[in-house]
């Protein structure tokens, strides 16, 4: 079952076969995070792809919640998935994710077939879709994200570009706002595609960093919808947290492709960054 790919993130999430329904995987550490986590979203779709890979039925993960039990370190883990349900339309399956016999991630996954979704369900009228595309420059008129704004290992596989309005914290003008507007794809050219959606989500610049926060925000849960699948490989992310003052958090996700189409929303509940610095929003009002 070993998959040979071009690109890194397939790399990535490629699996060896460990028996009939368990799957291994080396961790990647080009989609881990200061400190030697490894982030979310990546080891989210690394329980996709198993999940996708041993039930074989359904190509496009739907809908995917994942509780994060405890962060696993560099090096082999491995994925076991159970078949809850497996109907016409769709299939559902638990995928466990263990290193060392203790379990780290846990995924409810549900696939489906996205290739009809384009066409109208029977009754349903003009005029319902409330998430229009934000009018926003084309991906050519935006810039880059400087990579070492985050000092992360991903801004060597992903490529970030700042929507004007929203790039105040990449010059360090700090914000109460906790929204951050971007366009995101693979630095190697990867399309984008069904897979890919659910990482993605928890692979941007969290909002916290317009604020000036720049601590580590451990996921307790993430949960992704996906409702077509996307052309093109820019992804448009909408990243806004409400509410965001507490100890817990939660931080919402819309993600449209390059044609307009909202193909993906995402909602994670987080415990607030945890500070590696004093905020510079506790030094002044102003935000700059």
């Amino acid at each position: 079952m070993t998959n040979v790919a071009a690109h890194r993130f397939d790399q990535a999430i490629a699996l060896e076969s460990r028996g009939a329904n368990r799957v291994a995987c080396k961790l990647d550490s080009g989609w881990s995070l200061p400190g030697d986590f490894f982030n979310g979203g990546y080891l989210h779709s690394l329980t996709i792809n198993a999940a996708r890979e041993i039930t074989g039925v359904h190509p496009d993960p739907v809908a995917v919640s994942s509780t994060f039990l405890a962060p696993p370190k560099a090096g082999e883990v491995e994925v076991e998935v159970t078949t809850l349900s497996a109907g016409k339309s769709v299939t559902s399956a638990l995928a466990t994710m263990t290193q060392g016999g203790k379990p780290m991630v846990m995924s409810m996954v549900t696939l489906a077939d996205l290739s009809t979704n384009t066409e109208r369900a029977p009754g349903a009228p003009e005029g319902t879709n409330y998430t229009p595309f934000p009018d926003v420059p084309t991906p050519e008129e935006c810039r880059p994200m400087q990579p070492d704004r985050r000092n992360s290992p991903l801004d060597g596989v992903l490529e970030f570009l700042t929507v004007p309005g929203f790039e105040d914290w990449v010059e360090k003008k700090w914000s109460p706002d906790p929204r951050i507007l971007m366009w995101a794809r693979f630095r190697d050219g990867r399309p984008a595609d069904t897979l890919c959606l659910p990482g993605l989500s928890d692979m941007g610049p969290p909002p916290s960093l317009r604020q000036g926060r720049m601590g580590w925000i451990p996921t307790l849960q993430l949960h992704v919808g996906t409702f077509a699948r996307p052309t093109g490989s820019w992804i448009l992310m909408d990243m806004f947290g409400s509410p965001y003052t507490g100890k817990y958090v939660c931080e919402d996700v819309d993600m449209w492709d390059e044609s307009g189409v909202l193909v993906a929303r995402a909602r994670q509940e987080a415990v607030a960054p945890r500070p590696q610095t004093r905020s510079p929003l506790a030094d002044t009002k102003s935000g700059h």
